[in-house]
């Protein structure tokens, strides 16, 4: 993904769109959520501590967590839950194998947001705060400021040394470094007024404190209190409030240091039924899946989104040739970013230039020289004829930025143009419709 963005958000209200089904969204619902989160408690150990730590510190949140409990209604479950399960009985992995024996489309669409050529979704994490999170196929792993989350969740993570992570996201002019926990809870992608999908358990990055890296952040990070204004300059002020990372083999965001979690869970993955196994996403197209929208991802298998075209892996890094205006390709890593906005291209492909040209055709195939993706760069976007702005140049890997998610897939269907990130096999996959 790129930084500093200069972002304004730009909502656009559609209808879900599901293909081959009458379901629309799918979701765990509020009795769920509250059954995830008595199994989260009883498997997070609190460190030996004085009584008068556990009285004042660790019982004030355990009785929280009861009395959520306490309040879900045993009502809401007889329509989710197989009514052959013992309530009383109910555990998280009950809970999940009954969840996944419920009817799932094949294929749920949800709107995106373009704030410029950012994409964004909503999302929310654990029922809290719905903030619009960059869809980064550049990086992995769901990174929201801690106050977006409930104030109990983040708090028993951090009762847990083995909880904290230090990480960071790299960029051209300045990197955001941060102190965090890993919280397992659930996630919900998309807004309730366009349609909603809940994901099942998995792990979201609450960041503590944040800073730029060129300020000795970590005198801050030690003090453990919020910071977020360092990660809404980060993400451009009014505009991205975190990152919903959905890359397979991204190497971001960088980390310094964790505990026992190994942080950069993909939250796509925990997904119900085969909406786990990848995203298909369009950027500035209309889809006849989702009328209104003019940029969608569809969830689902390649077999049901009916994606057949040429294909790469592992995703998004991987190798590919790269054609400048009608030369031989030159072999080269690329990094499939939606996050990076314009991408960039080293120099060593356009001649060692220090920018490329306007009028520069730029086609990328992959290893058995299948064309995934061509455009023409040019002052403006305009993907109606096949043009996109220019990419900077710089580095030894190419970071394609958004294009091959708005020109991917030249051929006769042009409502199909984009690209398919799958999350399997291991280390994911690309494909072009």
């Amino acid at each position: 993904m790129a930084l500093k963005r200069g972002i304004r958000s730009d909502r656009q209200s559609c209808t879900v769109g599901a293909r081959r089904c009458g379901a629309l969204a799918v979701g765990a619902g509020a009795a769920v959520g509250a059954f995830f989160v008595s199994g989260i408690a009883s498997s997070v150990m609190a460190p030996p501590a004085h009584a008068d730590f556990e009285d004042v510190v660790v019982q004030p949140i355990i009785d929280a967590i009861d009395h959520a409990v306490s309040l879900v209604d045993p009502g809401l479950l007889s329509a989710s839950v197989d009514p052959s399960i013992a309530l009383d009985g109910l555990t998280a992995p009950a809970l999940a194998a009954a969840s996944s024996s419920a009817s799932v489309p094949d294929v749920v669409y949800l709107p995106l947001q373009m704030d410029g050529v950012t994409p964004l979704m909503d999302v929310s994490a654990g029922g809290g705060t719905t903030v619009p999170a960059v869809f980064d196929t550049g990086s992995n792993g769901l990174v929201l400021p801690s106050q977006d989350l409930p104030w109990w969740l983040v708090g028993l993570s951090m009762l847990n040394p083995s909880d904290y992570v230090i990480g960071g996201f790299a960029g051209t002019a300045h990197s955001l470094e941060y102190l965090g926990v890993e919280v397992p809870t659930t996630v919900t992608l998309g807004d309730a007024s366009t349609g909603q999908l809940v994901t099942g358990q998995t792990e979201v990055t609450a960041v503590l404190s944040s800073g730029y890296g060129s300020q000795n952040w970590w005198q801050e990070a030690l003090g453990i209190y919020p910071h977020p204004e360092s990660m809404q300059q980060f993400f451009g002020g009014e505009g991205a409030g975190g990152v919903l990372g959905v890359g397979p083999n991204a190497s971001g965001p960088q980390y310094l240091w964790s505990g026992s979690h190994f942080p950069g869970t993909l939250v796509t993955a925990a997904l119900p039924g085969d909406l786990k196994d990848g995203e298909f996403i369009m950027l500035n197209r209309g889809s006849d899946w989702l009328p209104g929208a003019n940029s969608v991802v569809g969830f689902g298998p390649v077999s049901a989104l009916d994606i057949g075209g040429p294909a790469s892996s592992p995703a998004p890094t991987t190798e590919v040739l790269v054609g400048i205006n009608g030369g031989t390709p030159t072999q080269v890593q690329a990094i499939f970013d939606s996050g990076a906005q314009t991408g960039t291209i080293p120099a060593h492909l356009i001649g060692n230039a220090t920018s490329v040209p306007n009028g520069t055709e730029i086609s990328v195939y992959n290893l058995q020289d299948q064309l995934l993706y061509q455009y023409t760069t040019g002052t403006t976007n305009d993907y109606a004829n096949d043009i996109f702005y220019s990419p900077s140049v710089g580095g030894s890997e190419m970071n394609t930025g958004i294009a091959p998610f708005e020109f991917g897939g030249q051929g006769d269907q042009s409502d199909y143009q984009g690209i398919y990130i799958s999350n399997s096999p291991s280390g994911g996959m690309l494909q072009v419709p």
